[in-house]
C-alpha cells in the first residue's frame, strides 16, 4: 500500500509540474504577442502624430 501511495504522489507531482510548465509557456507566448501588438500600436501612433505635426507645422524645437 505504501508503494502505491508513493507512486500516486509522484504521478500527481509530475502532472502538477507539467501543468505549471504548460501554463508558464502559455503566459510567455501571450506576453510576446501583446508586446508585439503594443509596439505596432506605438509605431502607428507616432506616425500619425508626426504626420499631424508636419501638417500643422509644429516642430519639437
Amino acid at each position: 500500500m505504501q508503494l502505491e501511495d508513493n507512486n500516486l504522489k509522484r504521478t500527481v507531482l509530475t502532472l502538477s509540474n507539467k501543468l505549471q510548465r504548460i501554463h508558464t509557456e502559455a503566459e510567455w507566448r501571450n506576453d510576446a504577442i501583446f508586446q508585439d501588438e503594443y509596439e505596432t500600436y506605438w509605431v502607428e501612433f507616432t506616425a500619425l502624430f508626426n504626420n499631424k505635426r508636419k501638417r500643422e507645422e509644429h516642430f519639437p524645437t
